[in-house]
């Protein structure tokens, strides 16, 4: 316990000194300037185009889910990944949105690794697909001899793919081994989780075609990502080409990954700052660009936050009867999830 409180300080600690940086070499005067010159109407519309990548998120987690019996609907996936950001964004360091959003699946669930499998799986797509499409376009930049990304980054994040995706395997293919070392066996949860965890991930071996679509609605995350990063730097009348910032924004969203940080605030903010330099954006609109990113982002955990809030009160709200009916233990009024 006092380990994980130490990492988690040592988290925010990152963060606050991350932001002070920025804030110490950013034009403060020229930033105030900028940000009197926002396009609130192109922010909107990065707004709505997040939103409908949302869709596509959730959509991607749904059939993932369904591989473990799941028949949790569309809508109720989309509440949850909206709840998730409000615990990433307001709750930093002590719940986790994957922890909710694996607390808040697991009943629907065949297994109990089920859910976890599922974000693991939402990740790891999400994550692979990333790191393809910095790797193309990285290697077209070099190749074009723009500076944006260095060859070294690039053979880089080639060795560290193939480590990954090897880790990964072996522990597919050995879960029952490593299951069975001493300092599990000391540990019969921790061991039935794991051999759980891993016949969990094993089941995507039978279906393959929605790991396939898995990985394309991957792409497509990405790829509208990167409009609206692209909509947001207009906004803040920042001068980038699409390419450019489809080359960034799936950098930065394997950077805020590395867990060193609160939510990635400040990595986050940091690397748009540098890459929209790179690419001739002045400092106070790059800042004013990730500023903005991260202002759209607060704004959907809030509607993840009021969406929690409803939920709460609906269940305090009905009969006993119901409440006692709407258990995990019966199915058969929550199969649909809401």
């Amino acid at each position: 316990m006092l380990k994980r409180r130490l990492f988690t300080v040592a988290k925010y600690g990152v963060s606050l000194g991350l932001l002070a940086l920025i804030i110490v070499r950013a034009d403060i005067s020229g930033f105030a300037t900028t940000i009197k010159d926002v396009n609130v109407l192109l922010f909107m519309v990065a707004m709505l185009i997040r939103a409908m990548n949302m869709l596509v998120r959730s959509y991607k987690w749904q059939i993932l889910l369904s591989v473990h019996g799941s028949t949790l609907s569309l809508s109720r996936i989309q509440s949850i990944n909206y709840m998730s950001l409000f615990f990433n964004n307001f709750f930093l360091g002590s719940i986790g949105g994957d922890a909710f959003r694996i607390y808040s699946t697991i009943k629907y669930s065949n297994t109990k690794g089920g859910a976890a499998s599922a974000v693991i799986m939402e990740r790891a797509t999400g994550l692979f697909m990333a790191l393809a499409v910095v790797l193309v376009l990285g290697t077209a930049f070099l190749l074009s001899a723009q500076d944006l990304i260095t060859a070294n980054l690039i053979i880089a994040l080639s060795l560290l793919g193939v480590l990954g995706i090897s880790v990964i395997l072996a522990w597919l293919k050995y879960s029952a081994g490593i299951s069975g070392l001493t300092f599990l066996k000391r540990i019969p949860r921790a061991r039935a989780l794991s051999e759980d965890l891993a016949t969990s991930m094993r089941a995507y071996r039978n279906h393959r075609r929605i790991v396939l679509t898995s990985l394309g609605l991957s792409l497509l995350y990405h790829i509208v990502n990167s409009f609206v990063v692209y909509f947001v730097a207009l906004a803040a009348n920042a001068n980038v080409s699409v390419l450019d910032v489809m080359l960034i924004t799936p950098l930065v969203a394997m950077l805020i990954m590395i867990p060193i940080s609160v939510n990635g605030i400040g990595i986050q903010e940091g690397s748009y700052v540098f890459y929209l330099e790179q690419v001739g954006v002045a400092g106070p609109a790059a800042l004013l660009t990730a500023v903005l990113a991260r202002l759209g982002l607060f704004i959907f955990s809030l509607i993840g936050g009021l969406l929690l809030l409803l939920q709460f009160i609906g269940r305090h709200r009905k009969p006993a009867g119901a409440r006692l009916e709407g258990l995990p233990g019966n199915r058969s009024t929550t199969a649909e999830g809401g």
